[in-house]
Formats: structure tokens, sequence, C-alpha cells
């Protein structure tokens, strides 16, 4: 009977994945099974690969997918800068940047792997495309990585040439070409010239791209579903980044279909603002492949940091108008504290009210949703509250406008077909029937752990539903807290924190071993006030939630250490407090405040 159930499942998900990707992509040449078990495929060596493979035999013509249904001179890009100036790019303009990119490719025969080092920007986005329009695999880097840590990436990814924009240090270029004589390696400028130049007459027609003559330019490529079209990289704590892949057929569906389910469905979204970096899973998804293959215009901010001050968010919701907001959890947060100090309750953005608000990075605490959407006052009342990892390409889950009403901000929304999301008897996150954006293949030099026995996928994160079906994350398994055999999420300690004090601006659990308990919890805050009377802290902790979240330790510090993608790397504070110091064989390429988090330490 269960076997019986599970075929009419598959049948169902197979029969959806079907039509979302013959409406979103151009197929070339129709694939035969939308998704299926590839056993000739063996892990070897540092290669790990999916469980899954996507739309068998089927090929992608990229030129027509991205865009042969796109208005010439409709607004693909804006671009806000240190200026607070902003600049708009045609689809028109875009293609004519991307046509010397291309022919570069070509006459140098280096488009297979392709590695950037570049911010989220408009020029980013135009070599990533024509990387993908001629059937290359890309890969980008944060700009602050260090000499070391840019090789390292090199070394794994292999690539055939290098574009570097002019803005990186000289002697960090100077290392990168010394030690890569045999690559190819070109430096690329802003695009701010060409942005401010106009390709089109108030007289001229908008034409469907296909019809025009840049279009006719570009190459007809057609690349087979499974083609790796991308590698990023994550921190790792064994020395060396881990290397997720990502192919063009499966990643590029569920690219389309997450963005226009989350954002376009719900809320409307025809200008969109993601605040991340370009080397991020979401500076893919949400601010390049998803807005293109959903024919959104995609804003890019020069300096994200700059949006932490109230007066330059107003300038930029008021000059770029996004319709959308969608930022990291570090950001709302960071924005609060200047907010408060500030005596600001309400951000001053009159000439526009963004439609919707979504956040991602950092488990989200109630208190800082409520505040945010009083300070933004968007017309949808929700935050989408994204759940995603590096590894499935995409957002898992969040809540819809179909979810309302939310009581609780910290929500990632429901369980909602075709996804499968449940918890095993560990409390971990797992899915149980496959998704197009899973990722192809894992490039670690320490074996992966992916799926169970029966087949779920594991997420390595806590979970928690309540009474109405609303999921809740509870941090990284890892990151629970075993105290006399309770387990304790630090994402519920650190969100109920933010309760108690409103000058809190961040705050993070950790536990440290003890031979009686298992372990102690050591709570960790920034905050704008001076130290926080410690005995009220652990009572109000202790009535919230329970004797087990009372701290053992609380200690008041200038900075926690961040990744480039803005979450607090609790193994650093462990490795802290455990009396061995910071690991130095450890990834520390991605923190991005080491040194200011080692002085802060020394203040303690």
């Amino acid at each position: 009977m269960i076997e019986i159930e599970n075929k009419i499942k598959s049948k169902k998900i197979k029969e959806f994945w079907k039509n979302v990707a013959n409406h979103c992509l151009v197929w070339e040449k129709s694939f035969n099974d939308c998704f299926y078990e590839d056993e000739t495929v063996k892990n070897n060596e540092n290669k790990y690969f999916s469980k899954w493979k996507w739309f068998k035999n089927g090929e992608i013509n990229l030129k027509k997918t991205f865009f042969g249904s796109k208005y010439i001179n409709n607004v693909f890009l804006k671009s806000f800068d240190s200026q607070n100036m902003c600049k708009e790019l045609t689809y028109k303009e875009f293609l004519n940047i991307c046509i010397p990119i291309i022919d570069t490719l070509k006459t140098t025969k280096s488009f297979e792997k392709v590695l950037i080092i570049g911010r989220a920007s408009p020029e980013t986005t135009a070599h990533m495309i024509s990387v993908a329009l001629m059937g290359g695999c890309h890969t980008v880097l944060f700009e602050d990585l260090s000499s070391d840590a840019i090789q390292s990436r090199i070394e794994i990814f292999s690539p055939k040439i290098i574009f570097i924009r002019d803005g990186l240090d000289k002697d960090k270029i100077k290392k990168i070409e010394l030690k890569n004589p045999n690559l190819k390696i070109l430096i690329y400028s802003d695009f701010n010239e060409k942005l401010e130049k106009k390709f089109i007459t108030d007289n001229e027609k908008n034409i469907l791209c296909s019809e025009d003559c840049l279009y006719k330019l570009i190459p007809e490529t057609k690349v087979k579903s499974n083609k790796l079209l991308f590698c990023l990289f994550t921190s790792g704590s064994t020395g060396k980044p881990k290397a997720i892949w990502h192919s063009y057929g499966g990643y590029l569906v569920y690219a389309f279909y997450s963005f226009k389910e989350y954002f376009t469905k719900s809320n409307e979204a025809e200008s969109f603002f993601c605040g991340t970096d370009a080397a991020w899973i979401n500076g893919h998804t949400y601010a390049i492949y998803g807005p293109l293959l959903n024919n959104v215009r995609s804003i890019f901010v020069e300096d994200l940091s700059s949006l932490q001050r109230p007066d330059v968010l107003s300038i930029f919701i008021n000059k770029v108008k996004p319709t959308f907001f969608y930022s990291s959890v570090t950001l709302m947060r960071a924005l609060r504290s200047y907010s408060k100090i500030l005596g600001l309750e309400n951000l001053d953005a009159n000439e526009h009210q963004i439609v919707g608000l979504g956040s991602c990075g950092e488990p989200l605490a109630d208190e800082v949703g409520k505040w945010a959407i009083k300070f933004f006052n968007p017309i949808n009342k929700h935050i989408v509250n994204t759940y995603f990892q590096t590894e499935t390409g995409g957002i898992l889950m969040a809540p819809r406008r179909d979810d309302l009403p939310i009581l609780d901000y910290a929500t990632v929304g429901k369980n909602n077909f075709p996804m499968n999301i449940g918890i095993n008897d560990d409390s971990q996150l797992i899915v149980s029937v496959p998704w197009p954006g899973c990722f192809s293949m894992v490039t670690s030099d320490r074996k992966p752990d992916y799926w169970d026995e029966e087949g779920n996928y594991l997420l390595h994160d806590l979970g928690s539903v309540d009474k109405n079906n609303f999921f809740f994350v509870g941090g990284r398994s890892d990151d629970v807290i075993n105290i006399s055999g309770h387990r304790v999420s630090t994402a519920e300690i650190e969100s109920t924190f933010f309760l108690f004090n409103e000058n809190i601006s961040e705050s993070a659990a950790v536990g440290v071993d003890d031979p009686i308990t298992g372990s102690k919890l050591v709570l960790f805050y920034v905050s704008n006030e001076f130290q926080l009377e410690i005995e009220s802290i652990k009572s109000f902790l202790t009535n919230r939630l329970s004797l087990y979240h009372r701290p053992w330790k609380i200690i008041k510090i200038d900075c926690l250490p961040k990744t480039k993608s803005g979450k607090i790397a609790r193994r650093l504070l462990r490795n802290a407090l455990s009396g061995n110091g910071l690991d130095k064989k450890a990834d520390l390429s991605t923190i991005t405040n080491y040194n200011e988090f080692i002085k802060a330490l020394s203040r303690i």
C-alpha cells in the first residue's frame, strides 16, 4: 500500500515539475524523464554526487530562454551607486555589454570554466550570463577574500580564465597573476559610461529581443540539462572550502519557480531588490537568474552597508522604487539598532511604498520582524522569511499570503506541495521528495552526509512545528546545546533575548563542555548600552523558557564574528571558549571581521 502511495506521489511531482520546466525554459530537445536516479555515477576522490538527476536527455536553448520573449527597451537592471544616483540598463544595453564578453570567451576558447571576482552588480551579472550563454560554468568569489583564499578556490575550480573587477587591490591581482602564469586574467571596469548611454530614441519601436540585430550576434547554444552551470564555495571546518555545484536544467527551473512562488505570485514584485553578495546562492537565484527568467527588474546597490543608515535607505527607496525589499536579517538588525539610536520609528519614504518585505541568512526573531513591519510599512503585512541553503539552490520554505494570519514572524511558513518537508526523530528538518534546485555535486575533503537510510534529504537544521502547522528553524543541528539531556535551541534563546532590552542589536548562544550536565550555555551579546544586569537576564530567560535555558555565563562583546553572508560564525565563539584558542587550520577566509573579532575578544 505504501509503495503504491509513493508511486502516485512521485507521478504527481513529476507531472508538476514537467509542466514548470516546459513553461519556463525553451527546450531544443525535449527531456524524456523529469527526475531519475543515476546509479552509474559513483562518488570518487573528493567528489560527491546528488542522488537525483533532472530532465533526462533534455537540451536547453539559452538565448531563447533568457531573452527571446523580452522586449528590447524594457529595463532589466537598476544600479544605486555610492553617490546615491540611480542608473538603468535596458535589455538592449545589457546585450550590447554581453557580446564583447562572449567574443572574448569564444576567441580564447576558455568558457568551460570561468572564475569571476566581483561584487553584486550589473558588471558581474553580465559576465555570469555571458558564460551561461556559451554553455560554460562560472564561479564568483568575494572581492575581499585574501590572495591565499582566492588561490585555494582557483585550485579547486580549475578555471581557464579569470575576470577581475578593477576595484580589486592591485597587489592582490599581482599575486594571483604570479601564482597562475598559465591562466588568462582579464580586468573589467564598471559600466558607468555605458549605463548612461541610451541606444533608443523616443520614436523607436519596443520590439522583442529576438527581432533585434544584437540578439542575432549571440550564439545559438544548446546545453544539456545536467551540464554544470556554476559552483559556489562555503567555508569549511577542515581547512579547505567546500564547493557546491549546480546544473543548468534543475537549477534554472527552480530559480524560476521559487522566485515566482514567493516574490511575484504572492507580492507582485515588479522591481526587486535582493541585498546579498554575488558569491552567495541568493545573489545568484534572486538577484540574477530568478528575475531574468520571470522578466522582473533587478536592483543592485554599490555599497550594501550604506543601507544600514536610515537616511541613505530613505533615498534608495524613494529614488529606485523597489516593489520588493529582500535583505539579510543582519541588515535588518543593524538598521533597527541605528534607528533606535536616532529615535526613528518609521522609514522616511513618502514618495514610494514597498509592496513586500523578505529576510534571509539568519533566523528572524519575532521582535525584529514586528519592528521591520512597523518601520518599513509594506503593503503586505507579512515577511517572506526565507529558509534555504547553498545546496538547495533556492528557497525551500517561506510564509506565503495563503498562510495568513501569521502570529510569529520567526516562522518560515507551512509545508506546501510540491515540497514535502518534515521533522525526523532527532528533531532535524528533512525533505522526503526530490526537487530540481538540489545540488548536482559537492567537492569536499570531508564526506558529506546528505541522505538518510530512507532516502530523505537531511538539512542538518533543527525544526519544530506549532499547532497551526507553521514551521520554525532552530539553527544548525551542531549548534544545539545538550544540557542535562535537554536539547536547547540557540535560535530560541537568541530570539527570546531580544525581548529583554530593545538596545540589544545581536546575540549568539553557544555551548561549552561540562562533565556533569554535558554542556553549559554561554550567551554573547552586542548592545548600545553599558553592561546589562546579568542576573536579570538569567531570570528573564528562565521565566520565558526554562531552567535549562538559563545561561552559565553572559558576555558583552563589541562584535560577533560574521561570514560574508551575514551569518554568525558560532564555531569561532565555541573555539574561543574551549581554552584551546582559535583553530588555525579552519577556513577563516569568509569571516569578514576576523581582526575586529580578535580585538573584541581581547577586551572581554
